[in-house]
């Protein structure tokens, strides 16, 4: 890779001071030393292991960037400028992205390092965009015409799965046997799942009076993370799978994406890229290098 340079991660204060300050308040100085020493035995947030790629705005130039999930180093995927929207594979080792062609844009593959690229859709004067990868690496799922597509990796076999409304952000279930995306109509923007062949259609939210996006499966199948955008910024959401109740806030940020282990997320917050555990909890921003200025972070994706 090139463009290599360390980054550092530091947890985010919340409301009201650090987590640490907030739950030792008042004990005295020998309980703190136990339980200060018990915290530096606990997994760090780079437990969950991996890599994240996301697209980056760099000196006024947009290309995919990947950074290990402990927070360096980053590096710059070659042959990916100008690329958006990208996916790594489960095993960490390919990146889907959508590229800038004559005409329009496609869906293209490429190693992490920068080889082996490979055009996988050719539609034609039209835009194929927001690919990601099923969890065997072998579809990817896509929009075109914002409709949800289904193709497989190495470009054969491509199906429409869905057959109306504006629909975005798809992402396949880990069994692959369902895809969630966003569709927007009449005022509203859903969270809808379906199996990948276009059968079983359903409703996860009801959205009326705000938005929703970037839906994106738990590796268990469990759960479903999205971003809800409401009154006072953007949060993140995760519902059951099934029938989407048991609704939880984790807090601030938009475009989330699971750990492969499920124990943290990726997102986006004010423009910067960051981790948390799955309930909300332990927010480590992902930090830019000193000499670093004019940045923008988003479409985060974790794998390896």
């Amino acid at each position: 890779m090139t463009g290599s340079s360390q980054w550092t991660s530091r947890r985010v204060r919340t409301e009201g001071g650090s987590r640490m300050s907030r739950a030792f308040s008042g004990l005295t100085a020998s309980l703190f030393v136990v339980i200060a020493s018990l915290l530096l035995l606990a997994p760090p947030a780079s437990a969950a292991g991996g890599r994240i790629v996301y697209v980056g705005v760099r000196d006024k130039k947009t290309a995919i960037y990947s950074i290990r999930a402990d927070g360096g180093p980053i590096s710059e995927v070659p042959g990916t400028n100008g690329g958006s929207h990208p996916a790594l594979s489960r095993d960490g080792r390919k990146v889907v992205f959508t590229a800038p062609v004559a005409g329009g844009t496609e869906i293209h593959t490429i190693a992490i390092d920068g080889g082996g690229e490979k055009q996988v859709t050719d539609s034609r004067e039209t835009y194929d965009y927001e690919p990601a990868f099923s969890d065997d690496g072998s579809r990817i799922t896509f929009v075109r015409n914002h409709q949800i597509f289904v193709i497989d990796a190495d470009g054969s076999h491509p199906k429409q799965v869905t057959g109306e409304g504006r629909n975005n952000d798809p992402a396949f279930s880990p069994d692959g046997r369902r895809i969630v995306f966003m569709r927007a109509g009449q005022g509203e923007q859903d969270i809808i799942s379906i199996d990948s062949d276009g059968g079983d259609l359903k409703n996860l939210t009801r959205q009326t009076s705000t938005g929703t996006g970037h839906p994106v499966y738990s590796p268990n199948g469990k759960r479903i993370a999205f971003e809800s955008f409401a009154r006072g910024g953007s949060r993140i959401v995760t519902v059951d799978a099934g029938d989407g109740g048991d609704k939880k806030v984790l807090g601030l940020g938009r475009e989330p994406w699971f750990a492969p282990d499920g124990s943290r997320l990726a997102f986006i917050r004010n423009d910067n890229l960051l981790t948390m555990a799955a309930d909300g909890s332990d927010v480590v921003l992902l930090d830019t290098p000193p000499d670093q200025v004019g940045f923008s972070d988003f479409d985060p994706s974790w794998g390896g």
